[in-house]
């Protein structure tokens, strides 16, 4: 029996039953964005059984979350102009709902962040953060209107983030300076009204964000500059470390390990408060 053979009457049975498996995922998780979607956004924090309370539209999760639909949708658009994987969600009556969502999603946040003054703010990674404006630049570039706008901020904060040096200033890459009203007073929150300013958080070594920012040039289409090689550097070395980690038992491995299943949740469920589960702060 040759090993094509041996495959169609084995292990054939064993991957056309993950596969099922994986679209039943996909379709519960589709449901679930449409189906905590309110008027331009998605609720912060989702919980079973509970009713949801429509916060204020939260320009990270609201981007991360768009994001999410397009590669649920999986349109040439979203996958280079690849042949994606064969899912039929984007032929179903939820895939156009989806797509409306998203529409609806995608104007209020472009609105959102040029009523601030063009420029993102997260409570989690303070402002213009390179996990924010990666997300973005993945919504604006599969977005029908894309404003110049975005595109100039994008552009400009990433190229400011190529220039950082991860090994010795990580905390440069969130912002959560009190922001300056039109007087210069940053004590003075009556005298602007509009302003909100982060809580600060101490930043945790991760190896992926140089790859988020590394990612953003490559979806506007930015060449990096050369120094960029110390962020490759920075994500081999501490990638090695935090794998190292997995073989020593209350590691830093298993911290590592809660953040990678806060954020799985936080996609299944479609909207569930990581911060809750995860406090520490954001990761560098």
């Amino acid at each position: 029996m040759t090993a094509l053979e041996s495959y169609l009457t084995g292990d054939v049975l064993s991957d056309r039953g993950d596969i099922a498996t994986i679209e039943s995922v996909l379709g519960e998780t589709a449901s679930t964005i449409e189906m905590t979607f309110k008027d331009t956004h998605w609720p912060y924090e989702v919980r079973r059984g509970a009713a949801l309370t429509v916060g204020k539209l939260s320009q990270s999760t609201t981007a991360m979350m768009i994001h999410a639909i397009d590669l649920l949708l999986d349109t040439p658009e979203t996958n280079g102009g690849k042949l994606g994987y064969v899912f039929t969600l984007n032929d179903d009556p939820l895939g156009k709902k989806l797509s409306c969502c998203r529409k609806t999603a995608a104007d209020a946040l472009f609105d959102e962040i040029k009523k601030a003054g063009n420029k993102t703010f997260s409570k989690t990674y303070g402002r213009n953060d390179p996990l924010t404006l990666s997300f973005l630049a993945e919504v604006w570039l599969h977005s029908g209107s894309k404003p110049d706008c975005i595109k100039e901020l994008i552009s400009t904060k990433a190229n400011e983030h190529m220039q950082l040096d991860l090994a010795k200033d990580a905390e440069s890459f969130f912002d959560f300076n009190p922001e300056s009203t039109s007087n210069g007073d940053h004590s003075n929150a009556a005298s602007n009204a509009s302003r909100v300013d982060p809580s600060r958080s101490t930043p945790l070594t991760n190896a992926f964000i140089p790859l988020r920012v590394l990612r953003t040039c490559r979806v506007i289409g930015l060449d990096p500059p050369k120094g960029y090689r110390i962020h490759l550097r920075y994500f081999e070395s501490t990638l090695h470390d935090q794998l190292s980690f997995i073989s020593i038992p209350d590691s830093r491995w298993i911290l590592l390990k809660k953040v990678e299943a806060s954020c799985d949740r936080y996609l299944i469920a479609g909207g569930g408060n990581v911060e809750a589960e995860w406090e520490q702060g954001p990761a560098v």
